[in-house]
């Protein structure tokens, strides 16, 4: 037999979808590659799902506003922010929605300012998988929620 053939694939696999505990799996070649392409096909339609979702509601609610709006014979139609959230809480029910001003928005960048100013950003925030408070200024960040390695990460310049 040829010594750069390949008979089998050892890796490890979640045994649960909380990541709590790995198992290692030899598969041969042929299988290993049958399984994970069929894995491959059911996440890219997951990813599909998510995404078609996510734009459902806003193109849900764009297009009955625009029908009504269109629909409206005395010309009350909806042309601002505020005019399609009435709309949206009056037509679409089973979805919460809220309404923030401009104002609203800029009361709420100014008492977080001081806040966010007082913050360090932690490099690699995005590989950590685990964030716990210790104090005001410190948290405890793993790579993984069951790693038995923490980080302690100063996340305040106080």
């Amino acid at each position: 037999m040829d010594d750069n053939v390949v008979d089998s694939i050892q890796y490890q696999q979640w045994t649960q979808t909380d990541r709590s505990s790995l198992k290692t799996v030899v598969q041969p070649v042929e299988e290993f590659l049958d399984e994970f392409m069929a894995v491959l096909k059911k996440l890219q339609y997951h990813d599909f799902i998510a995404k078609t979702a996510a734009d459902g509601v806003a193109g849900t609610l764009k297009r009955l506003a625009t029908k009504a709006s269109l629909q409206h014979p005395d010309g009350n139609h909806i042309l601002n922010a505020k005019q399609l959230f009435d709309f949206a809480v009056r037509e679409i029910k089973g979805i919460s929605f809220c309404y923030v001003t401009s104002n609203e928005h800029r009361e709420e960048a100014d008492l977080l300012r001081d806040r966010f100013d007082r913050s360090i950003t932690i490099p690699g925030t995005q590989k950590f998988h685990n964030f716990k408070p210790i104090d005001k200024s410190t948290i405890e960040v793993k790579n993984y929620s069951t790693s038995s390695k923490a980080y302690k990460k100063r996340v305040s310049k106080l």
